[in-house]
């Protein structure tokens, strides 16, 4: 059972293979490239014989896809030449760059002046140095750099991998057909590259964002990757379809930025698209992450140099249910990440292509009250995507800017699927009741809290019409609803007749999440409204929006019901403060700062531990030095990962979510913003090591969080001061 909102008109899953081209709702020109671009080449016309012989027997219309993509309206990368004059242009900027000139300079200047070698041997030095580098740097280009194939290739794997995703998501995988018509019209009234900017919840967004390119007659888009997935073979294929594989940090190698932005340089001058996840990595907890600024500086960089314009263009991708989603908490709760590795992707490939669907019928189970086990089922569900409002690159003030209207605009489109509304309320409720077991007609009273809170706070239409129809619903509808979904996509919570079993609630926290950003101030002035004087509202209303950036995204948030002013009046309007700021509803405020008290707790725990455990380390050794630094001989100290999973060990009794890896790990690192700690690493630049830097201020941050648990003396303004800072680039 699921709403079917009507502006999700195309299922690219449809009728993908019979007919790969989704028409747009205005005709495109095919008569002659339209658009005059330098050295643009046609497709060369290989297998054709065979791709007919393919297309008789199957019925697949092989020729059909990717057909018109890449020459007529965008310079074509699939041609032969256009990796010959990539290769050129790359050779050309490392023979030629004075940043890497002075670079080399600097190194042979070094062994100069220490007497390694003489004034003499300079040239020939310079000359060793340099072409050791252009040597090095060439055979990383060919290892991470793509290397575009043939449409053909492009055919090929759209055919496997659609037949992959029709087994992955039976259910379907939908978009709006004008939004990607109004993208095209954009691009063909200024032809620029576009920036594709999705935000990053699974493996499978690479894969989607290729689709849609290909079903929507775009080109489609140079990807880029970590490295973690430059694995044997499967590597070799992405890099063939476009593929750019960059490391995690570039502080270890000081010429490897310029050498990356030497290749967007001539991407984004010869109008190819791109495609790049702004949080960086996947976020496991269902929160967009805080931006990561690396790439859209070397946009920014180029448009300066260059004068090259760029389409910046949100992609909002919202899933019922992630595909790696048991991966994910079990990575929450402390183990390790699994590595990716291409025996593990093939596995994976073959067990959904040629896996055999069971016998599953919600709807019996339902009517006739069946028992059910979904613990080796693998659940899935439907994908949905939107495009955001495109903007030129040149038309934003800065990164910072950038980055957070682009992340805004994802929040902002996040779809509200009953999935996501069904976990918040669970979750919200559970936060008051803590119980395992919850009468889904007693929860109606809260569903229609929530669902009243969520529709003051959504702002576009197609997520208002789902508050509209989840609201419409009858006792009966609502009850039926939330045991489909909870049958459907749960594993730990479960459906006993008119019951709900909570065995686990950790799969809740996922898709709470999903809302949270809609509700998070209303819930810290809840907070504060009910463990603070009047006189301190605003003060640690700001002091606590502070202290979560680096949960969520308050930085340039346009959105004016998240403003302090405009949260008074409407609980005014509402009748829960008086004019005089008086709380005429305590049991409403209490209800409203659950959503948020796990995050206070999260960084009360985590600093509490880092003084306990820190200290201990402090009493039985000695101060790191930077001989232990360069040796690496600090098994004894904790590091990032080692420090998380001894505050996950020595809180056995927190809640799961308070001490969940992703929340404490940001607070680490937000704690080093401060100043209150330090992290570094080793030379090797391969552990980060952490040591406080202010204990006592660090004791009067954990004193005032401690304040919202057990009411205790401390200095607001102090507290305020303290943490009250401007993030910087």
């Amino acid at each position: 059972m699921s709403f079917k909102n009507s502006f999700f008109d195309v299922n690219i899953l449809d009728d993908a293979l019979s007919s790969p081209n989704i028409e747009l709702t205005v005709p495109l020109p095919f008569d002659e490239p339209h658009f005059d671009f330098k050295d643009n080449e046609p497709e060369i016309r290989n297998w054709k014989i065979l791709l007919n012989f393919i297309e008789f027997v199957t019925g697949i219309k092989v020729n059909d896809i990717y057909s018109n993509n890449e020459y007529y309206f965008n310079v074509n990368k699939m041609n032969p030449n256009f990796n010959k004059r990539l290769d050129k242009f790359l050779d050309g900027k490392l023979q030629n760059d004075e940043k890497l000139d002075q670079i080399i300079h600097d190194l042979i200047n070094k062994e100069f002046n220490m007497n390694l070698i003489s004034s003499k041997d300079l040239p020939v030095r310079f000359k060793q140095v340099k072409e050791f580098m252009i040597n090095y740097y060439k055979q990383q280009n060919g290892k991470n750099y793509p290397t575009f194939q043939s449409t053909n290739f492009v055919r090929i794997c759209y055919v496997t991998v659609m037949k992959l995703l029709q087994k992955m998501f039976p259910d379907g995988i939908y978009c709006n057909k004008q939004q990607f018509t109004d993208l095209y019209q954009q691009y063909l009234d200024d032809p620029m590259s576009i920036v594709y900017l999705p935000c990053h919840k699974s493996h499978v967004d690479y894969i989607i964002m290729h689709i849609l390119t290909v079903r929507f007659q775009l080109a489609t888009p140079t990807v880029i990757a970590g490295e973690n997935l430059n694995v044997a073979i499967f590597g070799t294929i992405l890099k063939k379809l476009g593929a750019i594989f960059i490391k995690r940090s570039f502080n270890n190698e000081i010429y490897t930025e310029r050498n990356l932005q030497h290749l967007l340089e001539y991407l984004i001058e010869n109008k190819i698209d791109l495609e790049l996840f702004i949080e960086g990595t996947r976020s496991r907890d269902g929160k967009l992450l805080l931006p990561k600024y690396g790439i859209l500086k070397m946009f920014q960089n180029i448009y300066t140099d260059t004068g090259n314009d760029c389409l910046i263009q949100p992609v909002s991708i919202s899933y019922e249910r992630i595909y790696e989603a048991d991966g994910y908490l079990k990575e929450l709760i402390g183990k390790d990440k699994k590595q990716e590795s291409f025996v593990s992707i093939i596995n994976n490939g073959v067990k959904n292509l040629f896996g055999r669907e069971e016998e599953f019928s919600i709807d019996r189970i339902i009517k006739k009250n069946k028992p059910y086990d979904n613990m080796n089922r693998d659940l899935k569900g439907k994908i949905y995507i939107q495009l955001g409002e495109t903007f030129k690159l040149s038309s934003v003030k800065n990164l910072k800017q950038l980055s957070f209207k682009t992340l805004h605009t994802i929040n902002q489109l996040n779809y509200l699927m009953e999935i996501s509304i069904i976990g918040a309320v669970l979750q919200w409720y559970l936060y008051k009741h803590d119980v395992k077991t919850i009468d889904i007609e007693g929860l109606k009273p809260w569903w229609d809290f929530v669902l009243t809170m969520l529709e003051y706070e959504v702002k576009n239409d197609v997520n208002a019409s789902m508050i509209k129809y989840l609201e419409s619903l009858d006792m009966e509808g609502y009850k039926y609803l939330l045991k489909y979904q909870i049958i459907k996509f749960f594993k730990y919570i479960k459906v006993e007749g008119d019951t709900i079993v909570i065995d686990k609630s950790l799969e809740l926290l996922y898709y709470k999440n999903l809302t949270i950003h809609l509700l998070i101030t209303k819930s810290i002035f809840g907070l504060i409204i009910n463990t603070t004087p009047s006189r301190h509202w605003l003060k640690s209303f700001n002091l606590l929006k502070n202290l979560l950036k680096s949960e969520f995204l308050f930085d340039h948030n346009e959105n004016p019901n998240d403003e302090y002013e405009n949260i008074i009046e409407k609980f005014k309007a509402d009748g829960k403060l008086s004019n005089d700021l008086e709380v005429l509803d305590a049991q409403y405020f209490q209800d409203l700062a659950l959503i948020v008290t796990p995050f206070i707790k999260s960084y009360m725990i985590c600093v509490e531990n880092v003084q306990s455990i820190m200290s201990q380390y402090y009493s039985t050794h000695k101060p790191i030095s930077q001989e232990l630094l360069l040796t690496n001989n600090l098994m004894d100290f904790p590091n990032t990962k080692t420090l998380l999973k001894l505050i996950q060990t020595s809180n056995p009794d927190a809640d799961f979510e308070s001490i969940n890896k992703q929340y404490l790990l940001s607070e680490l690192y937000y704690l080093n913003y401060l100043g209150l700690i330090k992290i570094f690493k080793n030379n090797a630049k391969t552990i980060a090591y952490v040591k406080i830097e202010r204990e006592e201020d660090l004791k009067v941050l954990g004193d005032f969080l401690k304040n919202f648990f057990v009411r205790t003396e401390v200095s607001v303004p102090y507290a305020a001061k303290l943490i009250n800072r401007e993030i910087k680039l």
